[in-house]
């Protein structure tokens, strides 16, 4: 049994892995990071984030970072928030999906897209103040509530590991 359990718990973190990498490619990487020096990313970063990348620029400074996140909404889909370092804050330069066309349901799809669209050029943490998390509309759904839910959480990580600037390996874009 106990044979069993460890098979299944390597199996699932594999799967893990190969998926967050085939969802994401290098090249989409890439484009995230486009005009900076370096980037570097850390798969899977936790259990709950599958996936996250951080970019310097030519002064080696943090000026950017994506975190992904597969989490269930109607269906279960992948989240994608990338936020960069401004001179007022962080702000939220992208918030979405990166499987969203396993929603067939176009109503359904347009609530998570109206959500992401909410999150899109937010202030979210201005210089030294706290996180300023998004909150969801008066009235809306557990699954409206999950995506802001996620959509925060990404952001904040993301923000937090900019801040502490950690010794990643960076390779030059």
């Amino acid at each position: 049994m106990k044979k069993i359990f460890i098979l299944l718990t390597v199996m699932l973190l594999c799967s893990n892995f190969s998926f967050s990498k085939d969802l994401f490619s290098e090249n989409q990487v890439k484009e995230v990071f486009k005009g900076l020096k370096s980037y570097s990313q850390k798969t899977p970063y936790s259990k709950a984030i599958l996936d996250m990348g951080l970019g310097k620029t030519q002064e080696d400074k943090i000026q950017k970072g994506y975190a992904l996140r597969q989490f269930k909404t109607y269906e279960k889909i992948t989240a994608l928030v990338v936020v960069e370092k401004k001179d007022e804050g962080f702000v939220i330069i992208k918030a979405g999906f990166l499987d969203l066309n396993k929603i067939k349901d176009d109503k359904k799809k347009e609530i998570i897209l109206n959500a992401a669209k909410s999150f899109k050029g937010k202030l979210i943490k201005e210089n030294k103040k706290t996180f300023s998390k998004i909150d969801a509309v008066s009235g809306a759904t557990r699954y409206h509530m999950r995506i802001y839910a996620t959509l925060n959480l990404l952001a904040k990580k993301i923000i937090e590991e900019m801040e502490k600037n950690p010794d990643w390996k960076y390779k030059n874009l």
